[in-house]
């Protein structure tokens, strides 16, 4: 179990939000600001346990973060046919083969993945974010909208604090 959070709030405290949903990740955590949003990440090291799968991840060129809670059960199988396209991966997660999947099919690399799952992506030269979860949702993922002020976090208490 991990837990992210994120948002273009400049007045939240990010901060208070990780520290809320902390028990959802004690390996590593941290809080990133990219342009207008912050992205946070607490992790429970799973799948590989090497430092450089800690997040936010950045793509190789920097263009795109993702933050992401939970497990991609193909990313093997995934991995290889994005190697075949010629895509070099620098950690052995589940993460990094989302954000390539992402960056290769763009939002259609949902229908290539298959797991449980929410994720949140960045575009730094588009400015987008793209916040999605598992068909089932299976993880959770709560937001909040009002038109001009956006938030999301894996816990309801995140975006409380």
């Amino acid at each position: 179990m991990c837990g992210i959070v994120g948002g273009n709030i400049k007045s939240w405290n990010y901060a208070k939000a990780i520290e809320s949903i902390k028990h959802r990740g004690p390996d590593s955590q941290e809080i990133r600001s990219e342009d207008e949003f912050t992205f946070g990440f607490v992790r429970l090291a799973i799948i590989d346990l090497d430092p450089r799968s800690n997040q936010p991840m950045y793509s190789s060129d920097n263009q795109f973060l993702i933050v992401f809670n939970g497990e991609i059960y193909n990313y093997k199988a995934v991995k290889a046919i994005l190697q075949n396209h010629g895509y070099k991966f620098r950690t052995e997660s589940d993460t990094e083969v989302a954000l390539i999947a992402y960056i290769h099919w763009g939002a259609e690399f949902l229908q290539h993945i298959e797991g449980m799952f929410a994720i949140a992506i960045y575009d730094r030269a588009k400015k987008e974010i793209l916040i999605c979860r598992d068909q089932v949702g299976i993880k959770p993922l709560y937001y909040f909208y009002d038109g001009s002020r956006f938030a999301f976090c894996s816990e309801l208490k995140g975006l409380e604090a």
